[in-house]
Order: structure tokens, then C-alpha cells, then sequence
């Protein structure tokens, strides 16, 4: 018998083995194997049998090793990495669909605790008064123990959802309770302590503006990586009355995510509704180098300021930092501070074209009525087109005096076709919005 025919022997009787144990046959290795007239029965048991078909392994292993060796150094590394390249994929599909099921999983608890807690947890939210246990047991028709049930993960996604869709509100008093009955507060903590998706754990304590011990977010208030220390000095601010802004102006001297003014932005306003020392914008605004956050903290005022910061405003009309003049002139605007208008006006001649249109419409939102002339000397005055229309639209809408200055001045300019054509269009343009208005 050749080579060949022993390999197919041993390759069909490995099968045969293979299938006997998939389809249970316990008994197989006790099975009579031959018997012969002139000899005794043969039985095997089952470390024998274990041994024999070990032997074809052995058998297939030294012959796959020695057809390996006989082959050249290229042609043996090339297959090398066609198999680890294989194991690799395997490695990685398992992997892939290890990570897809658990995502699946995940976003399948999530949808039921929408389904099924998202109104009860939208009532405790909004809820004026602070409710006690039994009445959260109440609400939502379940125990606190069941709730619990729930991985604080899946409770953290969707409190924190909840909490998003309610970003008009900057205080939802019950928070606080709502995650510490269901273990979320919890939760987070215990992956600050395991340095576990720690990025994610800061900004739910931000979002959801969650008080834990100010110890756990130390070894982070000093991190290396800006954003995540950035962070933890954020949920520091909540956490802490001590000296909550130790930390804000270094922050801000940094260069700002995107992200970052609009979370200050809505952490400023819980701290001011729930009673807290506001930190100085207008001291910040001066000593900050960076004119972008410069700017922002100047339209802070106009939201949490003093009002003592807020009747400082015009002190940045002629600022070295164009951007802080903008911000200056929106938040005059929108706080509609007459006493400040004629330092706007002021200032006007002082500014570039751009600026100059900022100007105009502070005044015009402000709506005092007393420079009605002003927009009218601002169209004559000026070679831009864009500050021309600007002057017009805001004198058009200044009260009945701008109203009526602006019918006079089609009489002033009945020979300048240009100027007739651009207060048609603005009247127009003026007619159609209130159109649209009804």
C-alpha cells in the first residue's frame, strides 16, 4: 500500500471519528472493533481510542511540517503570511461580531427603557416638588430593586437623552434622585474610580449636572489630555462651592473646542439658577488673550451678568479686539440697554464697515426713537451698498417717525433712479415679510 492510499485511509477514518463524536455515540469507544476466528475480541477504551486518532493528527501535522520544509525560505514565508493573515481575520470577525451583538444588545435594553420608563422619568424631571421614593416606585410601576435590574449604562443613555430634549430648562431639580434610585450616579462613579470610559462619564456628570465627591475627579482635574481635563474641571464647578472657578481662567487662556462654549453656556446658566457666586466675566474678558473667547464671555454678560457688568458693555465699542466689539454691540442689543445706545452711536465713525452695520442694528433693537436722523445720515454717508440697505431696513421699522422719514426720503431723491430702486426694494421686501407674517 502507497503513501497516498495510507493518507486517504487515515483521512477517511479521522472523518468517520469526527462524526461519531458530533452525533453523541458515547459508546464508540467501547464498540467492538474486529473479530477474529483464530484470536480474541478486540475492545478498545477510551483513552486507546483517544491515542489512535491522536496519531492521525500527529500523522497530518508532520506531514503538513515536512511539505512546509521542503519548500523555499519565500515560498514558506509567503504562506506564514497567508496564515497568520487568516487567523488574524478570524480573530478579528469573532471580535466584530462579538461587538455587533453587544451593540444590539445595548440599544435593545435602551429602546425598552424608552418605551417603557421615558414618560415616567419625563414626569419626575419636570416635577416642581422633590418625590419620595415610593412615589418614584408609583410612577414608573416598578421597584426601585427591578429598576436597578437595568444596566446603569443603558439608564445613564437614555436619563441623559431625556435630559438633552430638556436643554431649554437649565435646572431639573430631580435629577440627582432619579439617578441615584437607579444606580446611575453610582455607575459613574465606580468608572471614575476604574478610569473606565472616563471621557463618557464626565460629560453625563456635565450634562446631567450630578454633584459626586470632589476626590474622584482629582487624579483628572490635572490630566494631560486637554479635553479630558477640561471636563473634570467643568464637573468640578458642579461638585464644589469651595472655589469652584480656580481653574476657569487657565481653561480659558487654552485653545477652545467647539464644543466647550456651548457647555459653559449651559453651566453657567445652572449655576445662576440655582443660586451660585457667578464667576467675573467682564475681569475674564479683559486679562483673556485669545479674541474668540474674549468675545464669548462678553456675550455671556448679557445672559448671567451683574448688572453692574452689564452697564460696562461699552467700554469694548472701541476694544483692540474687533470680535469683542461685535459681541459687545449683540449683547446692548439684546438686552436693549438705552443708556448705552448713544455710546454706540458714538463709536460709530470709529468702526469698520462690517462693525458699522452692527451698529445700526443695536440701534434699531434698542428702538428708543431718538435717531431716526441717525440711520438717515448713515445711508448718505457711506459707499457700501450693504450699509446702505442695512440704514434702510432699520429705518423702515424704527416707529412711525422712521416710518414716515423713510416715505420723505422717496420725495428727497425723486431724481436718483438708484436710490429710488433700493427703498422700493425695501419697501417691498417689507411688504412681503408681513405677508407672510398672516
Amino acid at each position: 500500500m502507497n503513501s497516498k492510499k495510507i493518507a486517504n485511509f487515515a483521512f477517511v477514518n479521522t472523518i468517520v471519528c469526527i462524526l461519531y463524536t458530533l452525533f453523541g455515540i458515547s459508546n464508540f469507544a467501547q464498540t467492538e472493533v474486529s473479530r477474529f476466528p483464530e484470536g480474541p475480541t478486540v475492545n478498545f477504551d477510551g483513552i486507546s481510542v483517544f491515542d489512535y486518532y491522536y496519531g492521525y493528527f500527529v500523522y497530518w501535522w508532520n506531514l503538513a511540517v515536512a511539505w512546509f520544509k521542503d519548500n523555499s525560505w519565500q515560498v514558506q514565508l509567503s504562506f506564514a503570511l497567508i496564515f497568520l493573515c487568516i487567523v488574524t481575520m478570524i480573530i478579528l470577525s469573532v471580535l466584530f461580531y462579538r461587538n455587533i451583538r453587544e451593540v444590539n444588545r445595548f440599544e435593545k435594553n435602551v429602546q425598552w427603557v424608552n418605551d417603557n420608563l421615558r414618560e415616567h422619568f419625563y414626569n419626575i424631571l419636570i416635577s416642581i416638588e422633590q418625590p419620595t421614593m415610593e412615589e418614584v416606585e408609583k410612577e414608573c410601576n416598578m421597584t426601585v430593586e427591578k429598576m436597578r435590574e437595568i444596566p446603569p449604562k443603558v439608564m445613564a443613555t437614555a436619563i441623559s437623552s431625556l435630559r438633552m430634549e430638556l436643554s431649554e430648562l437649565t435646572v431639573l431639580p430631580n435629577t440627582q434622585l432619579l439617578c441615584d434610585i437607579t444606580g446611575v450616579t453610582q455607575y459613574l462613579e465606580t468608572n471614575l474610580i476604574a478610569k473606565r470610559d472616563v471621557m463618557e462619564t464626565l460629560q453625563n456628570l456635565v450634562n446631567l449636572h450630578l454633584r459626586v465627591s470632589e476626590g474622584l475627579l482629582a487624579i483628572y482635574i490635572n490630566h494631560y489630555n486637554s479635553n479630558l481635563r477640561q471636563m473634570a474641571r467643568m464637573s468640578y464647578m458642579i461638585c464644589t462651592e469651595t472655589e469652584p472657578y480656580r481653574y476657569l481662567e487657565e481653561d480659558l487662556q487654552e485653545k477652545q473646542a467647539l464644543w466647550r462654549p456651548m457647555m459653559l453656556h449651559r453651566l453657567f446658566g445652572w449655576l445662576r439658577d440655582t443660586e451660585r457666586q457667578m464667576p467675573q466675566f467682564l475681569v475674564l474678558a479683559n486679562v483673556m488673550q485669545d479674541e474668540s473667547t474674549a468675545s464669548f464671555l462678553i456675550e455671556e454678560i448679557a445672559y448671567w451678568g451683574s448688572e453692574e457688568e452689564k452697564s460696562q458693555l461699552k467700554q469694548f465699542f472701541v476694544s483692540k479686539m474687533f470680535k469683542c466689539r461685535e459681541s459687545a454691540l449683540k449683547a446692548v442689543a439684546l438686552l436693549g440697554d438705552e443708556s448705552q445706545e448713544q455710546a454706540i452711536v458714538e463709536s460709530y465713525t470709529h468702526q469698520p464697515e462690517y462693525l458699522r452695520r452692527s451698529c445700526l442694528r443695536a440701534i434699531h433693537a434698542i428702538n428708543s426713537g431718538r435717531n431716526t436722523e441717525f440711520f438717515v445720515d448713515a445711508y448718505y454717508r457711506t459707499s457700501s451698498k450693504e450699509t446702505k440697505e442695512c440704514a434702510l431696513t432699520c429705518l423702515y421699522s424704527y416707529g412711525e417717525d422712521g416710518r414716515s422719514r423713510f416715505e420723505q426720503m422717496h420725495v428727497d431723491m425723486i431724481s436718483d433712479q438708484q436710490g429710488l430702486n433700493l427703498l422700493n426694494q425695501i419697501d417691498s421686501m417689507a411688504l412681503l415679510q408681513q405677508m407672510r407674517m398672516f
